[in-house]
Parts: structure tokens; C-alpha cells; sequence
């Protein structure tokens, strides 16, 4: 009769039932209590062993979902991916078993950290998409996009595009070659001096210079007024020149 009920116990375990473990805990017990000759009479004992069996791997496989969450850190360049790992590996648990997820709160946490993570990414890209090498506002553009892509950790960096990224640089240095271009004008407007004494030849190089730089090179060229007053200044001696060659020859 101990070991009919024993089999009977064993033969009302259902592994998709909210009792499955205490279950099959119960059948262990009145299983381990019978004698060995009635542990013999026992001819469903193999499906309590595969229940136990059933029960570690679950609990090994919740160990392992547990252990994911724990190790998410969203200072990491690759906090997006495992996120989505470890939320792949929560939701492939049945209902039963997502409810030993202890740290779940957690998962929710980082899930809600990858959402941000898009949306600060999202907000970078965009700054990087208005920019226009061909306004004169994208020196400003530029940098503005470049700091904001700075202050991105760097899981969020992962989610700006490789061709956003590739047009930041390529404004980069857009930039630098036209600040590489605009140097020699500045250099020459902060050695003028109208007592020199290429004075005269100098004033129409810079200003020559100055012409063949595009409109947005134009705008980084810092003394363009020291220019302007060099020119009068220029002008002011050829029309002395011209009056005392005028003189001169009458």
C-alpha cells in the first residue's frame, strides 16, 4: 500500500502545474520513507528522477538569467547588447520560473536605460545630420555635434550610425582644412605695418589672399577690419605718390 501511494504521487506530478516542485518534493519524501523492498514495487521511479532532473535545470537555467542581469553595467560599450541577452533569456523562461527572477527589477531598470541610451544617441544624430559644410554656421555645428557626441557613454556611442559618425569626422576636418587655409591670412594681418617696407606689396597679397577663400573661410579670418584700414591706409599713399609724381613733373 506505502509504495501504491508512492506511485500514485509520482504519476500526479504535472511539470505545468504551480505544485510541480512541491510535487515532486512530497514524492521524494515518501519515496525516501519506504523500505527497500518497497522501493522496488516503485515502477514510475524514473519519472521522479527526471523530475528532479527537470527542476535543477530550471533552477539553473533561473541561476543563469539572474547571473545576466547582475552583470549588466551601463558604463559598457556593450550594455545595449547584453540587455537585449538578458531580456531574451527572461522572456524564454515559462511564468513559473520568471517569477524566482529575483533581480527582475532590475532588467526593467536597464531596459528603461536602453530606451534613454536610443534616445540621447537619436538626439547626437541628429545634431550631426544638420550639419551643412556649405553655410557658414557649420564651424559652430560641427563642434556643438562633436561635444554632444563626447558626452555620450560609451554604450550609447554604439548606437550612433557608422555613416553619422563618418560625416562628423568628414566635417572635422572640412573644418581643419579650412582653419589650415585661413592661417596664413591671419598670420599675414597680425605682421602689417604700414611702415614697413613691403608695406605697398603686401596690403594687395593679403587682400588677393583673402578673395580666393570661400564665404565660410571668409568668416574665420579674425582682422578683416585691420585689413580694410590697411587699405585705406594704401590707398592713402598711392594717391600721395601719384600727387608728388604729379608735382614733380610739372
Amino acid at each position: 500500500a506505502a509504495a501504491e501511494k508512492v506511485v500514485a504521487l509520482i504519476a500526479a506530478i504535472k511539470e505545468t502545474d504551480v505544485t510541480f516542485i512541491e510535487s515532486v518534493a512530497n514524492a521524494r519524501v515518501a519515496y525516501d520513507a519506504l523500505t527497500s523492498a518497497q522501493k522496488q514495487l516503485v515502477t514510475n521511479y524514473a519519472v521522479l528522477e527526471e523530475a528532479e532532473g527537470k527542476i535543477q535545470a530550471n533552477e539553473a537555467t533561473v541561476s543563469a538569467v539572474i547571473t545576466k542581469i547582475a552583470q549588466l553595467n551601463e558604463f559598457e560599450a556593450n550594455f545595449n547588447v547584453k540587455v537585449e541577452e538578458a531580456r531574451v533569456a527572461y522572456d524564454e523562461l515559462d511564468s513559473a520560473l520568471q517569477v524566482k527572477v529575483s533581480n527582475y527589477s532590475v532588467l526593467e531598470a536597464a531596459i528603461a536605460k536602453v530606451a534613454d541610451n536610443v534616445a540621447k544617441a537619436t538626439d547626437v544624430e541628429a545634431l550631426i545630420n544638420a550639419i551643412n559644410t556649405n553655410e557658414a554656421t557649420y564651424y559652430e555645428a560641427t563642434t556643438t555635434a562633436r561635444n554632444a557626441f563626447n558626452a555620450l557613454t560609451a554604450a550609447q556611442r554604439t548606437l550612433v550610425s557608422a555613416v553619422a559618425i563618418s560625416n562628423l569626422e568628414a566635417a572635422e576636418q572640412q573644418k581643419t582644412n579650412d582653419e589650415e587655409a585661413v592661417f596664413s591670412v591671419n598670420y599675414q594681418l597680425d605682421l602689417l605695418n604700414d611702415t614697413a617696407v613691403n608695406f605697398k606689396d603686401i596690403v594687395p597679397t593679403i587682400r588677393a589672399s583673402y578673395n580666393a577663400l570661400t564665404p565660410n573661410q571668409k568668416t574665420l579670418v579674425s582682422k578683416l577690419a585691420d585689413l580694410e584700414v590697411a587699405e585705406a591706409k594704401y590707398q592713402e599713399y598711392q594717391t600721395t605718390a601719384s600727387q608728388l609724381t604729379t608735382e614733380i613733373e610739372a
